[in-house]
């Protein structure tokens, strides 16, 4: 009897005893709320090379509409470097594909606008052949800049890969007539 007395007073004193109830409830709460600010400072970080790709993409546009691209940036190297240069901090030069060719006036090629599918080889690089084509003047010309984001995140990154290697494409395109 004396025993069972004991059990009891000791059970109801550790029901009542409030010490570590935060650390407790933070254990059950603290991985969800570093997962929802992890993922805003992805979503931050994507948007943030988005305007620096956007950048990126109208300073070189600029260059090919001025037909300055034809004597200067005339070699997709070239091109890929004044990219670079344009690109801002968080853009990575070895994950920026580009495609600079024109559209003929006479024909309705829309399916050249859209970006086309990244595919990859067996060791993960990106496996397309893109254009380079400057124009001559007057000619509509599409200059399409594509950046391979690496995600960070754990799960929640999940919801935000768009390519099958686990990274985010982010794409920029321009449309515009040449000049000179």
């Amino acid at each position: 009897m004396r025993v069972l007395k004991r059990l009891k007073l000791s059970l109801s004193r550790f029901a009542e005893n409030a010490n570590g109830v935060a650390a407790v409830e933070f254990a059950f709460v603290g991985g969800m709320m570093l997962a929802v600010t992890a993922t805003v400072v992805q979503v931050g970080l994507l948007a943030m090379a988005q305007a620096e790709l956007d950048n990126a993409t109208t300073a070189a546009s600029r260059q090919v509409q001025t037909l300055s691209a034809a004597t200067n940036y005339d070699t997709p190297e070239k091109f890929k470097a004044l990219l670079c240069a344009s690109g801002g901090t968080i853009l990575n030069c070895d994950s920026i594909f580009f495609e600079v060719f024109p559209v003929p006036v006479q024909t309705d090629q829309t399916s050249n606008l859209v970006s086309p599918p990244i595919t990859f080889d067996a060791s993960g690089h990106v496996s397309n052949q893109f254009r380079f084509d400057v124009s001559e003047k007057g000619q509509p010309v599409v200059v399409r800049v594509m950046y391979l984001f690496p995600l960070f995140i754990g799960p929640l990154g999940k919801l935000l890969d768009n390519v099958s290697n686990g990274s985010h494409l982010l794409a920029s395109t321009t449309i515009f007539t040449s000049e000179n």
